[in-house]
């Protein structure tokens, strides 16, 4: 057989005979990696190599493995948590729609009788029969209010 090398997330510490080391958490190695700065941060988590890696902030996100920071979410999107590992955990903001679908870096304002109250990447949603709002950038279904000369029948 061939010689015995250690796994992803572990590498060499030189001592013949010893075992594996784990790589800090949160990163990781290629296999065979004969030091701990061969062990890097995974996606979703900045550091520099051999060192800690921290969990992007809400707002944030990192795609791939390695040393780096994490990018900023474009304008009007967030995350829904922290770590997150791709653009596409990008949401646009409550209050904000993505009219083409194209993704977080078109989040727009909701226009006049319309809402978003929720982190999505959704349109905005039409207030419902005889309501609009006022402003844009509506976040909630309760901001839709009786258009002039109607009122609510809710008691």
């Amino acid at each position: 057989g061939g010689a015995c090398v250690c796994a992803p997330e572990y590498y060499d510490t030189g001592v013949e005979g010893a075992a594996c080391a784990p790589c800090k958490p949160f990163s990781t190695s290629p296999p065979d990696s004969a030091s701990p700065s061969d062990c890097s941060c995974k996606p979703g988590y900045a550091g520099g190599p051999g060192g800690a890696c921290v969990a992007c902030p809400v707002g944030a996100f990192k795609n791939a493995s390695g040393a780096g920071n994490c990018t900023p979410c474009p304008a009007n999107s967030s995350t829904l948590g922290a770590a997150s590992d791709a653009p596409g955990a990008c949401l646009c903001l409550r209050g904000f729609g993505d009219p083409d679908g194209d993704g977080p870096s078109g989040c727009l304002g909701c226009d006049v009788g319309y809402y978003s109250d929720a982190l999505s990447n959704g349109s905005c949603s039409l207030c419902p029969g005889n309501k609009t709002t006022v402003g844009q950038t509506n976040s909630f279904l309760s901001d839709c209010v009786c258009i002039i000369g109607h009122f609510s029948a809710e008691f």
